[in-house]
């Protein structure tokens, strides 16, 4: 979701620059891969929310006897009829959440049937929505499979037309991202009335294209590991591929940590860059 104003690169005793190292005698510039890299975190986390938020509120006790209930800032209502529908509405001015971002605008989930049913598929849309400084657009679906992955509560999101414009004003830009991911509940299955203690994973395949205009495409080589704590994923590596580029693969290394770091390492060619997010919005989390 968020800032990508600064990256840091942890210095190798032979470098001497911040964004390249050297090769064959000449310098390597990884100004682009790091973009791109920052693009997939991005896209990766602000598709993930959604879905979390949904789960959240598909089990939030006053949507469900009222049919309305003001979910962290945003007007939540379900309606039934003609065709089932849960609408997320923050308004039409930013409004500050409890994790400390800011988002305005609204989405719809279209539904089968209850999402937490089993077989449901939610169709997410959405009209004028931001996060921060990115503007979310495109289609999301959900599909709950049921307990399938070891008796574990699983649905798989799919989004093949998202669209983010970030609007930093030092480099604004708007990249593509999709994915075809299953999202599994590791904890918390056995406490259906306290949401904000579920821990999903989440494994397979993304791909996009970054504001630079290169493709690229990432795998989950250890689980993703989303929660409602954390603003980014809690820990988890993927791998990246850039066809395009000099530098053509790299690792995305989730930080574990006990805390939640906002931290993510870059790896190419064995050199390791980091980069902290939405630094300039909140406070330092050690």
């Amino acid at each position: 979701m968020k800032f990508i104003n600064t990256c840091l690169l942890i210095f190798l005793p032979s470098a001497l620059m911040l964004t390249s190292c050297k090769k064959d005698n000449e310098e390597m510039d990884y100004n682009p891969n790091l973009i791109t890299a920052k693009n997939q975190v991005r896209g990766q986390d602000v598709f993930t929310d959604v879905f979390l938020y949904l789960f959240r509120a598909s089990q939030d006790t006053a949507l469900i006897n009222n049919g309305s209930a003001v979910i962290d800032e945003a007007l939540v209502t379900y309606i039934a009829s003609p065709s089932e529908m849960i609408v997320v509405d923050y308004g039409d001015y930013f409004k500050l959440c409890s994790d400390g971002l800011v988002r305005k605008g609204s989405y719809t989930a279209s539904l089968t049937r209850p999402l937490i049913d089993s077989a449901s598929v939610a169709t997410i849309r959405f009209y004028g929505f931001y996060v921060q400084d990115m503007s979310v657009s495109g289609k999301q679906v959900l599909a709950n499979q049921g307990h399938i992955t070891g008796g574990k509560l699983t649905f798989e999101s799919v989004v093949d037309s998202g669209l983010i414009i970030v609007m930093d004003t030092i480099s604004p830009g708007r990249f593509r991202w999709g994915c075809q991911q299953t999202l599994y509940l590791e904890e918390g299955q056995e406490t259906p009335a306290e949401p904000g203690d579920d821990i999903f994973f989440v494994e397979g395949n993304s791909r996009g294209v970054a504001a630079n205009g290169h493709a690229f495409s990432t795998s989950v080589i250890q689980p993703l590991v989303a929660t409602y704590e954390c603003l980014l994923m809690q820990s988890g590596i993927q791998n990246i591929q850039t066809p395009s580029l000099e530098v053509t693969t790299g690792t995305l290394d989730y930080i574990e940590n006990d805390s939640c770091t906002l931290k993510v390492d870059f790896y190419y060619n064995g050199n390791r860059f980091y980069h902290k997010f939405f630094n300039e919005y909140l406070n330092e989390r050690q």
